[in-house]
């Protein structure tokens, strides 16, 4: 077996983090649909952690491609609301042992409310990304930021996948997304939704992402479509 699939199946248990298999699955699911449509580009999480979901979103892209990570590690004067608790020496232990190309990551230490567009376009060499995650502060101010920045630099075929939606631990991530298809008209819609992680894709590619869950998940677990701000979008618990 791949190395990539090896750390799915069983070695992402050896780092310390949160995250459900199914979501792993999911990443691999989004990646295969990407490449069969001519996605390219790198991956950006803000809130790596020690890098659990960081190094399957990393696997999943090509070794050629620039892989973004941003946590403000050690610093935690800057975690104001307790979202996690990175070490940075653990996580480069942890990327040379169980990611594809460990070369190509570029770490970013930082609060990601200190993060513009052209700081991450700089950081990619002006490649855009193709699978971006926001985990990082769990405030409404830190979801909404961190969203805008995605959508700036995501590409408009690619995919944005908020953590902790829905979890009542944290109420930021649902105010702040709230509030941004409240107050704003955001050039991204949600199309899935997979155990705390809500997937969003520009408002061209849509209903092509939702379609296609639509056919993935139709036999998962608790398998619903809902509307969202609008949008169809496809739900599901387990898979």
């Amino acid at each position: 077996m791949s190395k990539r699939q090896d750390y799915i199946d069983d070695l992402h248990q050896r780092v310390e983090g949160w995250i459900f298999p199914e979501n792993l699955r999911m990443v691999e699911l989004l990646a295969g649909f990407q490449d069969r449509n001519g996605v390219t580009g790198g991956v950006c999480e803000i809130g790596v952690h020690h890098g659990r979901f960081f190094i399957a979103l990393h696997n999943a892209v090509g070794a050629s491609e620039t892989s973004v990570a941003v946590d403000v590690f050690e610093d935690q004067s800057s975690n104001i609301d307790g979202s996690g608790l990175g070490n940075l020496s653990t996580f480069q232990a942890n990327l040379n042992r169980f990611a594809t190309a460990p070369n190509s990551v570029r770490i970013h230490k930082a609060d990601s409310l200190s993060l513009t567009p052209p700081d991450l376009s700089a950081i990619t060499g002006g490649r855009r990304i193709r699978l971006f995650s926001i985990d990082g502060g769990h405030t409404a101010e830190h979801t909404v930021h961190d969203f805008r920045l995605a959508m700036a630099v995501t590409r408009t075929d690619g995919v944005i996948i908020v953590d902790d939606f829905h979890n009542p631990h944290w109420p930021g991530v649902n105010i702040g997304i709230n509030r941004l298809f409240t107050l704003d008209t955001p050039s991204f819609a949600p199309f899935g939704y997979m155990r705390d992680k809500l997937l969003f894709t520009s408002l061209t590619w849509q209903r092509r992402y939702a379609a296609f869950l639509q056919e993935s998940w139709r036999d998962c677990p608790a398998y619903k479509m809902v509307s969202m701000f609008g949008y169809d979008v496809v739900t599901a618990m387990a898979w």
